[in-house]
């Protein structure tokens, strides 16, 4: 025991003689370095003249992605564009921001600006809920800053801007692309990228989910792929490069002669086409892009033939309707139901009352054969129905049923060639092979 209590003693004393000559492993405190790394963040976030521009992909780059051009200065104040409406694009938003510490250096957007329309969750559908506004530093550069948000993994990717984007920016190249764009998807044109092979693919844009799509045939199947893109100054640049026929589209671009998208490859110039049909065939393209053919008799190229028939069956309709409420004949369309494989042929009447005019769908359903040659030949089933407000109800009037026979013993009898129309876009012509003086044109629908 003895012999401990001095062991001890011995190592107490070396401790304390020690002690003055153990260093600490920073020269300067928590607070003072955590206090400098926030500076340093935000003289790095300040220090581009020109700003920077934002990739901005909400709910962990699931979502589509939006661009914001930030202004930052050394006192905690910003300026911002942004792609997410056409207001924000052209004017200047003054708001602020923090740096601060959790875990990691975090960028706090502190104040309303144009990013919080994003947590709004009523925008966009209600998916506002999935941003960020408060997002940690993972990577930084002086020409990119990548980070991470905390609640929703958005991913925010910073890169310098160069004087002439900042320039286009502030002069409305952002909102002139924004204008552009909805003028290509408002078009009843497709835009179609034709390739040097001989292969095809339908391009399609949407600014409320801020995706591209492409669709394409690969062994005879419909394929198709997608990126989030945000918008530029000078078009619309995707997270991800899409690879399509050994060739990799990372950014659409505007040519503003040609008034349509093109991308690079190489010194090649691919230009996106406006075209009045799409690279997909009828048949694919229907079950893809289309749920409904309105077979309108005002289309300006419709056939004498359906206009006579069309009046026909309204007459007869009204005709047949001996009592109150006469049964009009107002529209005729067909309903494409993907998952059974079959048509509904839908003939869209009202029944006038003294005091209101109800309307009704009647129902008849054909199931299509479709031979080698692309022709369709249409058999009626025996179910049929009528449509009321959205629902469907079994059975159909028998006046509905009588006054439309004309157009359906057609229908019913006759084999048809049914394609896109060669004149008037996002419009199908149904041609009768035992009687060509028989065509029917219908406007395409989702």
């Amino acid at each position: 025991m003895k012999n401990k209590i001095i062991l001890f003693i011995i190592l107490s004393a070396a401790f304390s003689c020690n002690k003055s000559k153990v260093e600490p492993l920073f020269d300067q405190s928590t607070s003072v370095r955590t206090s400098k790394a926030i500076n340093d963040y935000k003289t790095q976030l300040s220090k581009p003249q020109f700003g920077w521009k934002g990739a901005y992909y909400p709910n962990g780059a699931a979502d589509g992605g939006y661009s914001f051009y930030l202004k930052f200065d050394i006192y905690g104040n910003l300026t911002m564009y942004s792609d997410v409406a056409g207001l924000s694009a052209d004017q200047a938003f003054e708001t602020t921001y923090q740096m601060k510490a959790f875990q990691k250096p975090t960028l706090i957007f502190d104040s309303y600006s144009y990013l919080h329309e994003l947590v709004n969750p009523d925008y966009n559908g209600g998916t506002g809920q999935f941003a960020d506004l408060e997002l940690t530093i993972t990577e930084a550069t002086d020409q990119k800053i990548t980070l991470k948000g905390i609640a929703n993994n958005t991913e925010l990717i910073l890169t310098t801007l160069s004087n002439a984007d900042f320039e286009s920016v502030k002069k409305g190249g952002l909102k002139d692309i924004l204008k552009n764009t909805i003028d290509i998807i408002s078009s009843d044109k497709y835009s179609v990228i034709n390739f040097a092979s001989g292969e095809k693919a339908d391009v399609f844009i949407d600014l409320n989910t801020k995706k591209i799509t492409i669709y394409f045939i690969t062994n005879n199947k419909v394929t198709t792929k997608e990126a989030a893109f945000i918008t530029t100054p000078t078009g619309l640049q995707l997270r991800t490069p899409i690879s399509i026929f050994g060739t990799s589209i990372q950014e659409l671009l505007w040519d503003n002669l040609l008034k349509t998208y093109y991308f690079q490859t190489g010194n090649n110039k691919n230009i996106l086409a406006q075209s009045i049909r799409p690279a997909l065939p009828f048949y694919s393209a229907l079950s893809t892009y289309f749920s409904a053919i309105v077979l309108d008799p005002e289309i300006p190229t419709q056939s004498a033939s359906f206009k006579k028939l069309y009046n026909d069956i309204r007459a007869k309709t009204i005709a047949l309707s001996t009592s109150a409420p006469v049964r009009v004949i107002n529209e005729i369309y067909f309903f494409y139901i993907a998952n059974d494989g079959v048509f509904a042929l839908v003939f869209d009447y009202s029944r006038t009352y003294p005091d209101r005019v109800d309307t009704f769908g009647g129902v008849l359903f054909y199931e299509p054969t479709i031979d080698q040659s692309g022709n369709v030949k249409f058999k009626r089933l025996q179910q049929t129905a009528t449509l009321v407000d959205g629902q469907l109800f079994s059975g159909i009037s028998e006046i509905v049923n009588q006054g439309v026979k004309q157009f359906t013993d057609i229908l019913e009898k006759d084999t048809f060639n049914w394609d896109f129309d060669t004149v008037e876009a996002s419009t199908a012509t149904l041609k009768s092979i035992q009687n060509p003086s028989v065509i029917i044109k219908g406007k395409l629908f989702k």
